[in-house]
């Protein structure tokens, strides 16, 4: 991508979508100034764009700039609004900023553009776990790659085991332990170790897991793992809510120190 994104700009350094790209590979490699002054450079090439105010919001949001992240999320939803992307981008951010009921509303509406859309789902079952509604928690689980049960899905997603699929497993390892149903976290944490014998799986994966279990020690192990081995799936750690019952240890702020969000 880096290639491709300085190959690009070598022949029109005027396109706000490569400064743009270019904006994430600086966030994705830490470099927070970098990023933003390339997405703030990409707006100003093109400010109709609605995947570079999608981007820079997100951008902000990472950053707990929520007042910021909404305005520039809102006009990329302007743009572009059969997006349920975007639908659920401002959810997540709405969310986040502690306003719940119009965040839910919003991934209402991405899935009635798209009833399959998988971030939808992912951020309503912390909707309805936020609510101690662990039924409808684990059913947005399941429906995050089409609609099995709980046991399908375990079955068919550690037999496929793609990134996308692994995802899956995690959230109901989650979710499961969450609501207390230790026994079904425990057998998708098995799963997952036998897979990682076969293949990569993500130290993230385990992390999310423990956090769900309440096994903080080992939640904190995997995600320093996560860091060491590639950090690009954390720099949204201080904004979603899965992470929400680490914050109050010391260990969580040595980790944004790591991910550069602190001094």
């Amino acid at each position: 991508m880096e290639a491709a994104v300085t190959k690009g700009l070598e022949i029109d350094d005027a396109n706000g979508d490569l400064h743009a790209n270019l904006g994430i590979l600086k966030e994705n490699a830490l470099d927070r100034v970098g990023g933003e002054k390339e997405m703030q450079r990409a707006l100003e090439l093109d400010p109709n764009s609605a995947d570079i105010h999608a981007f820079y919001a997100r951008n902000l949001w990472s950053r707990r700039r929520f007042d910021e992240a909404i305005l520039h999320m809102r006009r990329a939803q302007e743009l572009d609004p059969l997006s349920p992307a975007l639908c659920t981008d401002v959810g997540k951010i709405l969310y986040s900023a502690g306003q719940r009921e119009q965040a839910f509303e919003q991934y209402r509406k991405a899935l009635e553009l798209n009833p399959n859309y998988a971030g939808a789902h992912h951020h309503l079952l912390n909707h309805y776990l936020a609510q101690g509604k662990y039924d409808e928690g684990i059913a947005e689980a399941t429906k995050m790659h089409g609609n099995p049960s709980p046991a399908q899905a375990r079955a068919m997603k550690m037999e496929r085991g793609s990134g996308e699929d692994q995802m899956v497993s995690w959230y109901l390892g989650y979710v499961y332990g969450v609501a207390g149903r230790r026994a079904e976290a425990q057998q998708i944490l098995h799963d997952l170790e036998e897979l990682s014998k076969q293949r990569h799986v993500n130290p993230e994966a385990f992390a999310l897991i423990y956090t769900g279990l309440g096994d903080k020690d080992r939640a904190f192990e995997y995600l320093q793992k996560q860091i060491d081995e590639n950090p690009v799936s954390l720099v949204v750690l201080q904004v979603l809510p899965e992470w929400d019952s680490l914050r109050s240890d010391p260990r969580y702020t040595d980790l944004l120190r790591k991910l550069k969000f602190v001094e």
